[in-house]
């Protein structure tokens, strides 16, 4: 862990969660679990969010049709799911820096294969979210 990530172990609450989706054949090509490690990566970098609240899922898609519909098109949407509170700059920043890093990763299929990347952020309203959970209390047990 990060020395500057120490303050967001139990402190601010403002979940980042990171929504790696994906079309089947990409996982031909680079190996998912290698994907989703280096989005969470990425969004522990950010310094966006307490460690606690990080989250990072992969979803594949085995029924999609991109463009024209060609076997070998395929995609990642990387969705962030934020509470709220960041200033437009802060979420811009992070967006920028996500698909840096997704580019970075998956830089062997941009240059090979036909596929389309993006990153969207999206705020979480808080009067309609519910969360639960210790985390931080293994955390903190953790690290201190």
């Amino acid at each position: 862990m990060a020395a500057r990530h120490t303050h967001l172990i139990l402190g601010d609450r403002r979940m980042p969660h990171v929504f790696v989706e994906y079309s089947a054949n990409v996982a031909d090509h680079a190996p998912i679990d290698e994907l989703v490690a280096a989005m969470h990566t990425a969004i522990i970098e950010t310094d966006i969010g307490p460690l606690a609240g990080i989250r990072t899922r992969g979803f594949r898609r085995d029924d999609y049709a991109i463009a024209d519909r060609h076997a070998d098109n395929m995609f990642v949407a990387v969705i962030i799911r934020i509470g709220p509170g960041r200033t437009p700059e802060v979420k811009k920043a992070c967006v920028a820096d996500m698909t840096e890093a997704l580019k970075i990763h998956l830089a062997h299929l941009c240059d090979t294969k036909p596929i389309a990347l993006s990153v969207e952020m999206q705020e979480i309203d808080a009067e309609f979210r519910i969360n639960h959970n210790n985390l931080r209390d293994y955390l903190e047990a953790r690290h201190g």
